[in-house]
């Protein structure tokens, strides 16, 4: 009965394990593709409205738009403040488009944008890789238990039930023989508490 009991737990632990390590790795996951792949795409719309502003002006208004998008999206250490910096130069842009001589410097805000958000996908990706590389490891351990458990069980089991039987036959050839002095001892204590 502990065997079985035994083997119970270990099942419960090995989906319980499973669960937990697919569902972080999901977060982690979910996580990489909202925040971080959308602010490098926020950036790469405002690069591409930047180079077009000179020849189209109404290209301001989309790239406000998605600077906006971006400063509420801000979620990594140092993103709020190139987000910043962007703003103050497009507040100057804004205010004279034909006159706006620091293009470089807004490209350099941009690309820090991307920058952080890249290093953040990176960083993500790789600890998502260390939880699955965990996740593999305990989970071999589980399965490794729980298939020898479960050989255990299968090369023992037939000889604890055979046991009995084979004692209750040798007890009946006994009878059968009239020595009727024949004890029958079928303790399932000794037999079934091994399990």
């Amino acid at each position: 009965m502990l065997g079985l009991l035994f083997l119970f737990i270990v099942i419960i632990c090995f989906g319980a394990l499973g669960i937990y390590y697919v569902n972080r790795l999901s977060d982690d996951a979910g996580k990489i593709l909202k925040d971080n792949h959308i602010s490098v795409e926020y950036c790469n719309r405002m690069l591409k409205q930047l180079d077009s502003i000179p020849e189209d002006p109404s290209q301001i208004a989309v790239f406000e738009k998605n600077l906006k998008l971006e400063e509420n999206n801000s979620t990594e250490p140092g993103e709020f403040q190139a987000t910043a910096e962007v703003r103050y130069l497009f507040e100057q842009l804004k205010k004279d488009p034909a006159g706006f001589n620091n293009i470089k410097e807004m490209h350099k805000a941009i690309f820090k944008i991307d920058d952080v958000n890249e290093i953040a996908i990176i960083h993500k990706n790789n600890r998502a890789s260390h939880y699955a590389a965990q996740a593999t490891l305990w989970l071999t351990i589980i399965v490794t238990i729980l298939s020898l458990a479960a050989f255990s069980f299968v090369i023992n089991f037939p000889s604890i039930i055979a046991r009995p039987i084979r004692a209750l036959t040798e007890g009946i050839k006994e009878i059968a023989a009239k020595n009727y002095s024949t004890r029958v001892n079928l303790d399932r204590q000794d037999e079934f508490g091994k399990l």
